[in-house]
């Protein structure tokens, strides 16, 4: 058993990310001391913590990946990695428009009003 501190060092994730992992439900200690609150972690608990930062680092929120790792299997993981490439399809569809009225209106010489009059 590692003290959250020592876990923290071997993972590089921050004691701070990890009790925040804790709160959520995501990432529960091994074992809490008790006495003095120790979260406890095992060495065993570092895969699951991978899928956690890899799940974060592909732009799925708190709740998405607590669902994710409740149904850890390839074709769930398949479908919702499909839905999260959707997401993001239509977000970077969102941009280009946003980009495209932006360069119409510098086209467009919209003139500057001067707060200071």
């Amino acid at each position: 058993m590692l003290k959250i501190s020592d876990f923290s060092k071997l993972t590089r994730v921050s004691v701070r990310m990890l009790r925040y992992y804790d709160s959520q439900g995501l990432l529960k200690p091994s074992k809490t001391d008790p006495e003095n609150g120790y979260r406890m972690y095992g060495a065993e608990q570092v895969p699951e913590l991978q899928k956690i930062i890899l799940l974060r680092d592909l732009g799925f929120s708190v709740a998405q990946i607590r669902d994710l790792l409740q149904h850890w299997d390839d074709a769930y993981l398949t479908d919702q990695f499909k839905l999260k490439i959707t997401e993001i399809e239509s977000q970077i569809a969102a941009s280009k428009q946003q980009i495209t009225r932006l360069q119409s209106a510098i086209g467009i010489q919209i003139p500057l009003i001067c707060l200071n009059e």
